[in-house]
């Protein structure tokens, strides 16, 4: 199985500018690159290294740490008890850090089959078309929460469905991520001064439910377009995440649930 860089990104929650510097630096060297286009393509190897490479950078290793836990093939647990040892030097500044090392070191298929059983049976489907209020920006994913409440606020009472944000683009971005945050509403609704309504057209998607936190979301992508590419489809775009249970019902992040909705084409 092969991905494209925007692919991998979007799997792993790395920038295609990470990616791109990673390469350049010989940390995450693509399986192939095509000689004409420069593309980049990745495999599944790439992409458990590249969740490595990026889990062990927000534990504060540096690149070079990194690079040579990768080059000298050191044992993953061992290299973490030392980084961890460093850490507790200065442990008024570095507790979460050290939390989240010992959760590295437990039982990796534990977590996966966790994650696994948070997702529901892929389901291939029309959406319906929909009419929504809708704010497109450029910014960070987490905006949309304040967009879609200052919108609510507007027209009260007259939502007929859960929220839902669409991406413009496949790869991920920690910043000036092109975003649609929507609220559906009735076609014949009469909106106050200021307020435009555009309709979502049906489109076939792959879709799935996952139940837990939004910061999870690289494992549930992963297997979709896995599920997408075996039986020969192409992914399109918008992306749809459909917040079902979020923010705004539930306290804990892990009672949360989306369905994520992925176009195709034959």
């Amino acid at each position: 199985m092969m991905y494209t860089i925007g692919e991998l990104s979007r799997i792993t929650g790395l920038s295609v500018k990470a990616l791109r510097f990673y390469h350049k630096k010989d940390l995450l060297v693509p399986r192939s690159v095509d000689r004409e286009t420069k593309y980049r393509y990745y495999d599944k190897e790439n992409v458990e290294k590249a969740r490595m490479i990026r889990t062990l950078r927000s534990l504060n290793l540096s690149l070079e740490d990194i690079q040579e836990i990768l080059r000298s093939g050191e044992e993953l647990t061992i290299a973490l008890e030392k980084h961890r040892q460093r850490m507790q030097d200065e442990v008024s500044r570095y507790q979460n850090i050290v939390r989240q090392l010992d959760h590295l070191l437990k039982s990796e298929e534990k977590i996966v089959k966790l994650l696994a059983s948070k997702i529901s049976a892929f389901e291939e489907k029309y959406v319906e078309e929909i009419y929504v209020v809708s704010t497109r920006y450029i910014g960070n994913y987490f905006d949309s929460i304040d967009i879609l409440q200052e919108m609510f606020e507007k027209i009260k009472g007259q939502v007929t469905g859960r929220p839902l944000n669409l991406f413009y683009e496949m790869d991920f971005k920690e910043k000036d991520a092109d975003v649609e945050a929507c609220l559906p509403i009735a076609s014949s609704l009469v909106l106050p001064k200021g307020i435009t309504a555009r309709k979502l057209s049906s489109t076939k998607v792959i879709s799935c439910i996952y139940s837990g936190s939004f910061q999870d979301f690289g494992h549930v992508y992963e297997e979709m377009m896995e599920q997408i590419k075996s039986l020969d489809y192409k992914m399109g775009l918008p992306i749809r995440e459909v917040y079902i249970k979020g923010p705004d019902t539930e306290k804990n992040e892990n009672d949360y649930q989306t369905e994520i909705q992925i176009p195709i084409e034959d």
